[in-house]
């Protein structure tokens, strides 16, 4: 079996990065209207208001990429299964990895970061499961 490696162009990475924190005990769905600068008020409660969770914040990081049109041998690239983003706390440590299956897709958010810096790299996928080289690893800092 023939396997080749892929070339794929990620430039645009780290200009689409993006991220906001999440307060703890805020309930974060595609349905939630209310921003992480909004005051609540609320009406006269009949029970005991329990204070916030001590939880740390979370936030997240948007990523985006160009797609990839062809092997690093210079035919074209027709087989493409999708990505995979690698990140983590340290830009020498990318233990963890989110699967991007949709072979059109060039966007993807990286949810549930806790506050600090992070790191990420992207790869392309052939249908046969060779993945490329490694993009260069981009950084966010999530508050």
């Amino acid at each position: 079996m023939h396997r080749s490696s892929l070339s794929i162009n990620l430039p645009v990475l780290v200009a689409s990065l993006a991220a906001a924190a999440v307060l703890s005990g805020c309930n974060l769905d595609s349905t939630s209207t209310s921003s992480p600068n909004s005051v609540a008020t609320a009406s006269p409660a009949t029970t005991p208001m329990t204070a916030p969770s001590t939880a740390p914040s979370t936030g997240w990081a948007s990523l985006s990429w160009g797609s990839p049109g062809q092997n690093t041998d210079g035919t074209a690239l027709t087989d493409l299964a999708g990505y995979r983003i690698y990140y983590g706390s340290t830009a020498s440590d990318l233990s963890q990895v989110a699967q991007v299956t949709d072979p059109l897709a060039t966007s993807f958010t990286v949810t549930d970061l806790v506050s600090g810096t992070w790191y990420f790299a992207l790869t392309a996928v052939n249908s046969e499961g060779v993945e490329s080289e490694r993009s260069a690893v981009a950084s966010k800092v999530v508050a």
